[in-house]
């Protein structure tokens, strides 16, 4: 049986874990806000850069793009894996690797190549025996637009050189502070239904968005010079490397919000432990100190005897 110093050591220990935790789930929530704020400033650019581009696709039905094709015989798929470089962070990238597998098991026609962000995307792909042909480390918390150039030039060539039928991208959608889910998004060949979704659903569910907006934008009409066909060549990669970024930014939200969420679970069971410890040094001093109540009783009596 644990004597009381014991016990008491246990508690003091535990309380200074607790301390952590909680320092940690209020960081993590500081973070989540910053990174929905920035997920949230992109928004409003993406959705007037995509209500041009559904005018243009809607008044110059005869514009023929590579980044529009569309290929009903699907062999070849570059699937972008985005996890973090850090763990404690619940279920985060646990989630991203179940839905990789169940697409993978789903897939096993197609020939499905990878490119990796984060640690821990390598990691599971190694395992997983997937062809990795590109990795990155994690863009970091201050990630700009700017810093996925080279990720967005590499897939653009790759897709205009046919080396690949489909290009996606696997990541954690963020929908509020306490909810979120995994997505395979299409970047490449670009549909006009992928982008409304990915830039109407930032802080919300499926089910609330609203496709009639940008109908009711594309009636605008449009003055295009030099012409739409070069407007396109410069409008679509933008729009892809926007849909990229997007996704880096509501990753990140996601993860400090379930690391949040994990911190927050930490501390209050490492408060319940505190309580059960408590009682259970207050019974052991309790049975110690009726021990020496019994003790000293039992003296006094044999000298009285």
């Amino acid at each position: 049986m644990e004597s009381a110093k014991d016990i008491k050591n246990r508690i003091s220990s535990i309380k200074n874990t607790k301390k952590i935790t909680k320092a940690m789930e209020m960081i993590a929530a500081s973070k989540m806000k910053k990174q929905i704020k920035l997920a949230l400033s992109g928004k409003y650019y993406a959705e007037y850069a995509l209500s041009m581009m559904i005018n243009i696709v809607k008044n110059n039905k005869d514009i023929k793009h590579p980044f529009l094709k569309k290929n009903k015989n699907i062999k070849n798929v570059l699937m972008i894996i985005l996890t973090s470089d850090k763990g404690l962070c619940g279920g985060y990238n646990i989630n991203i690797f179940k839905s990789l597998n169940k697409y993978i098991n789903e897939n096993k026609d197609k020939n499905i190549n990878v490119i990796c962000i984060g640690k821990y995307a390598k990691k599971y792909a190694k395992k997983l025996n997937l062809n990795i042909i590109k990795n990155f480390s994690s863009f970091g918390e201050n990630v700009k637009i700017d810093d996925i150039n080279n990720l967005n030039n590499f897939i653009k060539e790759e897709f205009l050189e046919e080396n690949y039928d489909r290009i996606k991208i696997i990541y954690t959608n963020f929908i509020s502070p306490i909810s979120n889910n995994v997505k395979i998004r299409r970047l490449l060949p670009l549909t006009e239904k992928g982008m409304i979704y990915l830039f109407s659903e930032i802080g919300q569910d499926d089910k609330n968005i609203d496709q009639n907006y940008y109908k009711d934008r594309s009636n605008i009409d449009y003055i295009f010079e030099p012409s739409p066909k070069i407007i396109f060549d410069r409008v679509i990669p933008i729009l892809v490397k926007i849909e990229i970024y997007q996704c880096i930014l509501e990753s990140l939200a996601s993860e400090h919000s379930l690391r949040m969420i994990a911190m927050k679970n930490a501390s209050d069971n490492a408060g319940k432990i505190v309580d059960n410890l408590t009682l259970k040094y207050n019974k052991v001093r309790q049975a110690s100190i009726t021990s020496e109540i019994l003790e000293i009783s039992s003296g006094a009596e044999a000298l009285n005897s």
